[in-house]
């Protein structure tokens, strides 16, 4: 056995079980100045340490002097951070591996305005039962959730700071960041366009909008009539910020004259969603166009050389001058105003 006394080591070969000065003289104990080196010794300065060892202060624990290790931990691999936009009350996971075994938990924050503490969320140093995998003494995860004060739309540093079991510490490590977004998505109604209303059976109506910010998925586009929803197609055009939809008439589409409704559901990259009404609206019409009550014709019998003249009234606006004939002969538009047509021919 041995044990201490000052500086020295005693060395017996069996077990005393008599007063130490009364062994030492019938049994021939020696002295043994070295320190077995599995010896825990604390310490608070050198001059607590044998020779041939240092007093580690950031551990208060003598270390061999050939065992000295100097090197600070680092990470392994790469550190993930998800998601990396948070919207008020989402929780984002970091997850990285170590290169030795640590002292006491990473220092994890987040430079948020101020240095902020993630929250060690596992160190999967045991087996899972759940899956029957042995997790790894270097593996940590922590995570954050955002308060809704953080500052938004900018990188927020992480940072990882590592201390291991010989009190070596590492800088701030990391390289990553998270970024915090607290405002819904928005559609600007003058960054909205429609074009090929009123539509006709099997005509394409094209909706075009830009939002206020990128997305995590493309936008859903709805027209609305009571409390029917059709969807609208989401067109190859669109990129970036940009969307394209279209929307093929049917033939069966309510024809309100007030117009069908647009809505659109979107969602940000950190997840705030919106529902946005356009002030835009689609009208159908699968109608076509007649006469609203009988034309006038002026005069009633004409000679030959006569001016004649038709005037009439068309149900609907139209989207171009209506076509008329005097038997075979094109006459000519003589004015109109509003859905009402005058035409002469000599």
């Amino acid at each position: 056995m041995a044990f201490r006394r000052s500086a020295s080591w005693i060395s017996c070969p069996f077990v005393l079980s008599l007063p130490l000065v009364i062994a030492l003289g019938l049994f021939g104990c020696s002295s043994d100045l070295s320190v077995p080196s599995e010896a825990q010794l604390g310490c608070a300065s050198a001059a607590d340490c044998p020779s041939g060892w240092a007093c580690n202060e950031k551990v208060s624990r003598c270390i061999k002097t050939e065992n000295i290790d100097s090197t600070a931990p680092a990470i392994q691999g790469e550190v993930t951070v998800a998601p990396a936009v948070l919207k008020k009350g989402a929780k984002a996971t970091v997850t990285f591996s170590v290169s030795e075994e640590l002292s006491k938990p990473p220092v994890v924050t987040v430079n948020a305005g101020t240095d902020r503490l993630l929250t060690l969320a596992s160190h999967p140093a045991g087996r899972d039962e759940a899956n029957g995998e042995v997790g790894s003494p270097l593996a940590y995860v922590f995570s954050y959730a955002a308060a809704g004060d953080e500052p938004q739309n900018v990188e927020s540093a992480i940072s990882i700071v590592l201390t291991d079991k010989s009190g070596n510490e590492s800088g701030k490590l990391s390289g990553k960041s998270v970024k915090f977004d607290f405002i819904k998505p928005e559609v600007p109604a003058d960054k909205v366009f429609v074009t090929g209303s009123p539509a006709k059976k099997d005509g394409v109506v094209t909706v075009k909008f830009t939002v206020s910010e990128p997305l995590a998925a493309a936008p859903v586009v709805n027209l609305t009539h009571a409390s029917r929803l059709t969807p609208l197609a989401l067109d190859a055009a669109s990129s970036g910020v940009d969307y394209v939809f279209t929307y093929t008439a049917a033939g069966t589409d309510p024809e309100d004259p007030a117009g069908l409704g647009l809505t659109v559901d979107l969602a940000d990259e950190a997840g705030n969603a919106a529902t946005v009404k356009l002030e835009k609206t689609i009208l159908f019409d699968f109608t076509a166009p007649s006469l609203a009550g009988e034309p006038v014709v002026q005069p009633p019998v004409a000679k030959a050389g006569s001016l004649v003249s038709v005037t009439f009234e068309a149900s609907e606006e139209l989207s171009g001058d209506p076509v008329v004939t005097l038997g075979t002969v094109l006459m000519s538009k003589g004015g109109a105003s509003g859905k009402t047509y005058t035409y002469s021919h000599v």
